[in-house]
């Protein structure tokens, strides 16, 4: 089901947005609740029960349900979905259901049907975000069961039926030389009806996509990547919006090192072995780096205006909970000395003077040294770490230059390495103290589970950052345990204030995607489209188009993006979506 075999074009056919409108899960994003989950084909709020080792999910299905083609939908077509997306085979979707080196569900077994309206779901552990993955399409067993069977796992009908389910649009047809896709509603739909009778995606390059929304003729630009600023900006019929995207740019710290932790620094030292002793020096380190980050030279000289917003925390803000009242650090050389001699360094005993010249430290002159690497084929990464050393001289720290090709930089973060120049590097995890990464949130709700926890696989290897600490364990396992929403609202508040007191990693800046829009489009929610989960049935207009540009004459300036390459196909072709719409209104 992650494939559609009828097409060459097989990443953009599974990845756009028009897949949404012709599928439905159990449960959906809703625009209206504050981007959570609401039923969709389920009757209601799910039955939990938790034990000590599994959470027990129930859904009862509504009832009356069909597929597009009038079949009844049963339990058995669930229970046979989550069959093929746990199979690794036979869906990319494997990855949404696995957590670090567990894995959600044990196995097939774990979805299980209790009558032809009942379905439970055995998690193997209690998480607060699961409805995520009772969020997935549901497709009819009689359709695909004998092919899944016999090992065919992909779409092999060139009319675009088998990526019909049970959404608000079904496939009219595929016109595979026109690059052309029609969708009209679908009259099984069991949701609100759309607006819109008809859809059209055409594939376009992008600047004749760009073009097209100038001319009227398409009224909507989703700017994966990005168009420029003041693309449209003398259009008066066209809104210029701007969101967040779900990337998080950080300078990641290796808390193994002893400076980086408190243990080595003068007051750690005299606070004595025990962490609940010498971690606040360590802090007092990590704050004095992020306030060496001139975050503001680079959003607007490094990346460009407008292409990304300066990081208040690692939460991204178009993440549910973000709280804008964060301060961004500042740039201060001044308080970043302030910072370090809170931990105990004395500049006047090391250097002579608080104002001593940062040209005089060396490799043999400083306060201490820190081993940074950094990939040589992402200059906007050397950019930064050839700033960031040069800032560091100025508090007495010392950073050798450390340029590498990815893979060499792989190896040292995620196996580790004896890398020189490293403080205690023989008997810690990486041999790396300071790199700058690139982390992208899967949900629009703060889940960083594979982030710090002690467990955790991901992003690069168990606890990347080697932060243990057991106030913020506590914290992490509080949050990403209640089901309350309001709860869950203040405990993300108390972890976003965690990791800014804390400065557990320096958080740099978040993407931002640009679209325009023309004026007379309704029903479009910002964040729900740019994270490919717009609830397609609401869009309203006399027309609707809508076009995914990528511009093939620019090539990409995100600096969040840590793609080694990109799809030949997404630098040639933009999708358009061309709707012959007759205005339908809800009833």
């Amino acid at each position: 089901y992650a494939h559609i075999g009828f097409s060459p074009f097989v990443w953009w056919f599974t990845d756009i947005q028009w897949l949404r409108a012709t599928t439905a899960g159990l449960y959906d994003r809703d625009s209206a609740n504050s981007k959570g989950f609401s039923p969709l084909l389920a009757e209601g709020e799910p039955v939990i029960s938790v034990d000590e080792e599994n959470m027990n999910i129930t859904v009862t299905l509504k009832t009356g349900l069909k597929f597009y083609d009038g079949e009844a939908i049963t339990a058995d077509d669930v229970v046979f979905s989550y069959k093929v997306y746990l199979s690794p085979l036979a869906s990319e979707w494997r990855t949404r259901f696995d957590n670090g080196k567990l894995g959600f569900f044990d196995s097939n077994d774990s979805i299980i049907k209790i009558s032809d309206t009942e379905i439970k779901f055995v998690f193997n552990e209690k998480y607060t975000f699961y409805k995520r993955f009772l969020s997935a399409p549901i497709m009819p067993k009689s359709n695909f069961e004998d092919r899944y069977n016999t090992g065919i796992y992909h779409y092999n009908d060139s009319t675009g039926a088998d990526a019909n389910s049970a959404g608000p649009f079904m496939v009219e047809s595929i016109d595979l030389s026109n690059l052309e896709i029609k969708l009209k509603q679908n009259p099984y739909w069991s949701g609100t009806t759309p607006k819109v009778d008809k859809m059209i995606f055409k594939f376009l390059s992008g600047d004749d996509g760009v073009q097209a929304l100038k001319d009227g003729e398409v009224d909507i630009i989703d700017g994966w990547f990005y168009p420029e600023k003041g693309t449209f900006e003398n259009y008066t019929n066209i809104d210029m919006r701007k969101s967040a995207g779900r990337n998080a740019q950080e300078c990641s710290f290796n808390h193994a090192n002893g400076f980086i932790n408190g243990s080595l620094t003068p007051n750690g030292i005299i606070a004595g072995a025990d962490p609940e002793n010498y971690l606040e020096y360590g802090k007092y380190v990590r704050k004095a780096i992020s306030h060496l980050i001139d975050r503001d030279y680079i959003v607007n000289e490094l990346v460009g205006e407008g292409g990304v917003t300066a990081a208040r925390t690692v939460m991204p803000p178009s993440i549910v909970g973000f709280d804008d009242t964060i301060e961004v650090r500042n740039f201060s050389i001044e308080t970043a000395k302030n910072y370090m001699e809170m931990a105990g360094f004395n500049y006047t005993e090391a250097f002579g003077s608080r104002d001593f010249d940062p040209l005089d430290i060396n490799e043999t002159n400083n306060l201490f040294e820190l081993y940074m690497i950094t990939p040589n084929d992402m200059q906007y990464r050397v950019n930064w770490s050839e700033m960031l050393q040069e800032e560091l001289l100025n508090i007495g720290i010392f950073v050798p230059e450390n340029l590498m090709a990815w893979w060499d930089v792989i190896v040292p973060i995620v196996i580790g390495s004896s890398l020189p120049g490293s403080v205690n590097n023989e008997t810690y995890f990486g041999g790396w103290d300071l790199f700058f990464v690139n982390f992208q949130f899967e949900n629009i709700e703060f889940d960083n589970t594979g982030f710090y926890n002690e467990w955790a696989i991901g992003p690069f290897g168990d606890n990347f950052y080697n932060y243990r600490e057991p106030s913020y364990e506590a914290l992490f396992n509080s949050y990403m345990q209640e089901f309350d929403f309001s709860t869950k609202m203040s405990l993300v508040q108390d972890l976003q204030d965690y990791f800014y007191e804390w400065e557990i990693v320096a958080p740099i800046l978040h993407r931002l995607d640009w679209f325009g829009a023309l004026t007379s489009v309704t029903g479009l929610d910002d964040t729900l489209f740019l994270n490919r989960l717009q609830e397609w049935e609401d869009v309203d207009c006399d027309r609707v188009n809508i076009i995914d540009v990528d511009d093939p004459t620019t090539p990409p300036t995100d600096p969040t993006d840590d793609s080694e390459s990109i799809s030949p196909l997404s630098l040639v072709l933009s999708i358009v979506l061309i709707p012959l719409i007759q205005r339908r209104r809800k009833k």
